[in-house]
Formats: C-alpha cells, structure tokens, sequence
C-alpha cells in the first residue's frame, strides 16, 4: 500500500511483516475456499452416484445415462478442484 506524501509520494505502509502475514492470511483463505469447494463437489458425486444406483434399480436407463454425464462432468471439476488444493497448499507451505 502506498499513502500520499509531498516528501515520499511511494512510501510504503507497514512492515515486510505485516505484509508476509497478509500473504499467509490470504493463503490460508484460499485453501479454505478450495477446500470447501471440493467438499461441496465430493457430496454432489456422492449423491450422483446414489441417484445412479437408483434410477437404475426402476430401469431408467434413460435418466441413468443423464446422471452418468453429470457425474463426468462434477469428477472432471472435482479433479481440477484437486488440483488447485494442491497448488493452494504448496504455496501455503511456501510461505511458512
């Protein structure tokens, strides 16, 4: 951050400190998010597949291969989901 002033118009405000712990602060936050966005991805396969079994036990096949397509699609955005996690968590180790 940067604060005006006639006699340093680029001083900086606050310490590398502080600016490391932001860092870390919004780190952490985003393994939060990511973390809670695959929880969210992990129950919808769960209920995906249940839905699977279901429809499949009343012969739908049409609405089986419905949710078979969902289901690719939610294990697609759930492993890129994996991915970033990772990347979040690496950059958190990273920082200490």
């Amino acid at each position: 951050m940067t604060r005006p002033n006639p006699a340093a118009p680029e001083q900086a405000v606050g310490s590398p400190d502080e600016a490391a712990r932001a860092r870390r602060e919004d780190a952490e936050a985003a393994v939060r998010r990511i973390s809670g966005q695959v929880t969210v991805l992990e129950n919808f396969e769960r209920r995906l597949n249940r839905q699977v079994h279901e429809a499949q036990d009343a012969g739908r096949d049409d609405y089986v291969r419905e949710l078979l397509q969902r289901r690719i699609s939610v294990r697609s955005q759930l492993e890129d989901m994996r991915m970033r996690q990772q990347h979040a968590r690496d950059a958190l180790e990273r920082l200490g």
